[in-house]
């Protein structure tokens, strides 16, 4: 972040990346509905492990191919908003990948589908 603001002089795009980086989890909102059926938005946050109860990583908002498509289509576009985005849930996704320590290719979206979104494959490393 500290190379965009360098890079574009922009608090607007510093700010766009730190809300990005927490934005990106909303998509755990998919796993919790695919456990509970429901939105109830203080169960969501109460901590309960949703993968473990489902034996699911669904996800969808965590995955290389997003982060590459985004980063693509801002640098080809010459749109650092969507460049600032693809940096932000790039880090986001490294910080998870090292903090919890999954099967490498777990945050490919293409390899965790034909898996059935398995949360045992998402921890193990086999194809």
């Amino acid at each position: 972040s500290i190379l965009f603001f360098w890079k574009f002089r922009s608090k607007k795009l510093i700010l766009i990346i730190f809300a990005s980086t927490f934005l990106i989890d909303m998509d755990h909102i998919v796993d919790y509905y695919n456990f509970s059926g429901n939105l109830r938005i203080w169960n969501f946050f109460s901590g309960f492990n949703i993968f473990v109860a489902t034996q699911k990583v669904i996800v969808p908002l965590h995955s290389w191919e997003l982060v590459i498509i985004l980063g693509a289509w801002g640098w080809f576009k010459r749109m650092p908003a969507v460049l600032a985005v693809s940096l932000a849930f790039g880090g986001h996704i490294l910080i998870d990948q090292f903090s919890y320590m999954p099967n490498p290719v777990a945050y490919f979206l293409i390899l965790r589908a034909p898996h059935n979104f398995s949360h045992f494959w998402f921890n193990n490393f086999y194809f």
